[in-house]
């Protein structure tokens, strides 16, 4: 979709390819449940797809580079564990082994805002209790940040 292929996070726009049965059905659904893409939205993904796939290049070498700088910073707390995603701009490491008794992502998530101010999202929301979902589509100094705090909240508990 173009969220994660192009970087338009927040456009809300994507498409589904399948049999004309299935399409239909999927069309029926969605024209209850959501309001319809913006026309700028629909033209911005149009330009994106129809652009040369090469000028995107840049982008996947970049974010594949944040990728690594953040993992190698959450890599460095002990007990915690991250493996590379296989696209978008997501790393969901797991904190099992740092956690607290009854600890769950849901609570940890809480602590890191209210202690560090670094918001993440609960793994629970995707069936993992013990990982959290991190975002490194944002600057080296915001990651580095982000990380640094993140390494301070492990070291002082």
């Amino acid at each position: 979709g173009a969220s994660k292929t192009y970087a338009m996070t927040g456009w809300r726009l994507g498409w589904a390819i399948g049999p004309e049965k299935v399409i239909k059905g999927a069309a029926s659904l969605q024209s209850q449940m959501t309001s319809n893409a913006s026309s700028i939205s629909q033209k911005a993904a149009l330009a994106a797809v129809t652009a040369d796939p090469a000028g995107f290049a840049w982008m996947t070498e970049e974010f594949a580079r944040r990728m690594v700088r953040m993992r190698d910073g959450l890599l460095a707390i002990e007990g915690v564990r991250c493996g590379a995603p296989d696209g978008g701009f997501y790393l969901f490491p797991s904190f099992e082994a740092v956690l607290r008794p009854g600890e769950g992502s849901g609570e940890l998530a809480a602590a890191l805002l209210d202690q560090e101010r670094v918001a993440t999202v609960p793994g629970v929301a995707f069936g993992h209790d013990a990982h959290l979902r991190l975002s490194y589509a944002t600057s080296d100094a915001m990651i580095d940040e982000g990380v640094g705090r993140i390494q301070r909240f492990f070291a002082e508990r």
